[in-house]
């Protein structure tokens, strides 16, 4: 089933995930892409291992991870952070989810955390990795790079054969 899973998901766009064990308490339960289309993952037990996970750059416009916390007691308080994108832990008001928009190709690390008293003492933790369109990579900015290397010198070379001939046209006559 697992592999069924993440077929699926390499065909939406969602090229890699890598598992760990992490906390009982705070289940993640799946994912809301709003890009051209609506795509939901209900990940269940695939993203509850998940601590990696990399996206292409087209689902990363907008998502929301949901989320469940088991047993959460009157004092405790859920926190979330993502971070490389937020400065500060932001209180969750009971919708059990984390919005995303508008992430730049990068690395982020979601954490999600139970307080007490201000002090965390239950986290879990997704390794986002969001990669940048063909376009923005460093391979294709070098090939680009290259090509108007390339192009500027032929037309030196093109200019000095097409001068050399010129001159040898004005020495004849």
């Amino acid at each position: 089933m697992k592999y069924r899973l993440v077929l699926t998901l390499l065909l939406l766009g969602l090229s890699q995930i890598i598992y760990s064990s992490q906390s009982e308490r705070i289940r993640l339960i799946d994912i809301d892409f709003y890009s051209r289309d609506n795509i939901n993952f209900n990940l269940n037990d695939s993203l509850e291992k998940n601590s990696q996970l990399i996206l292409n750059y087209n689902l990363a416009d907008r998502f929301k991870i949901n989320y469940s916390i088991d047993s959460l007691r009157s004092q405790e308080q859920v926190k979330y952070i993502i971070e490389g994108f937020d400065f500060d832990w932001i209180k969750d008001t009971e919708c059990n989810s984390i919005m995303t928009t508008n992430l730049l190709p990068g690395r982020y690390l979601i954490r999600i955390g139970i307080f007490s008293d201000n002090q965390m003492f239950e986290e879990k933790s997704i390794d986002l990795i969001i990669t940048p369109p063909f376009w923005k990579t460093w391979w294709f900015k070098a090939f680009i790079t290259i090509g108007f290397i390339g192009v500027f010198l032929i037309a030196i070379i093109i200019l000095i054969i097409n001068n050399s001939k010129l001159r040898r046209k004005l020495k004849s006559n």
